[in-house]
């Protein structure tokens, strides 16, 4: 990323960070650009910011020029209330310590994780950044081809007995489909470490069910 940035400064182009996922905790680390010791020349904020309230924010560098007046408008512009609860959020999460609390948590998440990992064959790789995890799923650990379908019935299981996971977004080539097979894993910053337990607990049971339907060795130890 350093790299990009450094084409940006010398070609003359603007390096804008979408950070309406991983912003404020949810890395372990204010923003994935903190993360990495970065600076972008814009960054976008949403989700970790609004605390439910519709809110968003872009941040630029202050020699950023060129958007009329017309362009810097904004539909819930005028309204004070999500501004305060976007405050009030950012507040707590300092408050409580909850971007370091997503590092230590995020750390224990993937040491679990890389256990399931050694243990199935359904599982190929596990990612993870703060509270922002992905259990990647494939059909031959040799081939990496994706697990799609297996994927989408571990998360449904998953869901009957009171775990909600989901699914990454599809990218979509042509007339193929990738990144479904990730399991995303984002649980609330503030979670409990036996809340926590209990929901890899239920990832697990639904991980088995689907390696004895189909085939897949593992092993419970």
């Amino acid at each position: 990323m350093k790299g990009v940035l450094e084409l940006g400064e010398k070609y003359g182009f603007y390096i804008v960070f979408d950070e309406a996922q991983t912003a404020n905790g949810r890395v372990g680390a204010w923003s994935v650009a903190h993360l990495h010791g970065l600076k972008p020349d814009m960054m976008t904020l949403t989700k970790g910011l609004r605390g439910g309230f519709p809110i968003g924010a872009t941040l630029a560098k202050a020699g950023i020029k060129g958007l009329s007046y017309p362009e810097e408008h904004t539909t819930f512009g005028g309204n004070p209330v999500p501004y305060v609860a976007a405050l009030v959020n950012l507040y707590a999460i300092e408050k409580l310590n909850l971007v370091e609390r997503a590092r230590v948590m995020g750390d224990y998440v993937l040491k679990r994780l890389n256990d399931m990992k050694s243990r199935f064959d359904l599982i190929g790789d596990v990612r993870e950044c703060g509270l922002y995890l992905g259990l990647d799923l494939v059909k031959n650990k040799e081939t990496k081809e994706l697990a799609t379908d297996k994927a989408e019935e571990v998360v449904k299981l998953a869901f009957e007995k009171g775990a909600l996971y989901a699914l990454d977004m599809p990218d979509i080539i042509g007339d193929e489909v990738s990144m479904r097979n990730v399991i995303m894993i984002r649980p609330p910053l503030v979670i409990k470490k036996e809340e926590l337990d209990e929901a890899l607990n239920i990832l697990e049971e639904a991980l088995i069910e689907v390696s004895e339907e189909y085939g897949y060795k593992y092993s419970k130890t």
